[in-house]
């Protein structure tokens, strides 16, 4: 019985033996195999596509964050310029905030109360109706140019927030076209 325990024990450290030169073996290609896979990347310039090792996923979730954020601005100025389109400049936020608006509203107001005050007492040739008169209509112009000045912005403001729109779509189109490409080639 003692012959077959060591021809038992010498196969075993004969198999132990045959299973470490085989895992050293195998050892031996997974790092030649992870050198080539390196020297690939390398030479085709290729990343990992996982979104936090990856610079054109972070910044293609980026590009998109700032989208969202331009549509939603776009949004907003455009329901702005829709009033100054449709003869509600009155309606406008910077209108309604405007300290010089609210002071011209005044002026005019009170140049116009004034008119129509005296107007029951002269008529409208009279130097000091022609004067008060043309106080009203410097007021009235002014109003309108300051008005028309917050509209003019308005507008600007607008169309800068479409253009800003439409060169991020057009970065995030670039960006995935390249996440396509470092796909495919991956």
């Amino acid at each position: 019985a003692l012959p077959d325990m060591v021809d038992m024990l010498a196969l075993s450290v004969e198999g132990r033996d045959f299973l470490e030169r085989q895992l050293h073996d195998l050892e031996e290609r997974l790092r030649t195999a992870e050198a080539a896979l390196a020297a690939y990347r390398e030479e085709h310039q290729l990343v990992s596509l996982e979104a936090g090792e990856n610079p054109t996923i972070q910044e293609m979730q980026h590009l998109n964050q700032l989208l969202t954020e331009a549509v939603a601005e776009r949004i907003q100025k455009q329901s702005q310029y829709d009033l100054v389109r449709t003869g509600g400049k009155d309606s406008l936020p910077a209108v309604l905030a405007s300290p010089l608006i609210v002071e011209l509203k005044q002026r005019r107001a009170e140049l116009e109360r004034e008119y129509a005050r005296l107007q029951k007492k002269y008529l409208p040739d009279y130097p000091q109706m022609v004067q008060l008169r043309s106080q009203v209509d410097e007021a009235r112009a002014s109003l309108g140019q300051e008005m028309g000045r917050i509209a003019r912005g308005v507008e600007r403001e607008f169309l800068a927030a479409q253009q800003r729109e439409a060169a991020l779509r057009e970065q995030v189109k670039r960006s995935e076209q390249e996440a396509l490409a470092q796909k495919s080639d991956s």
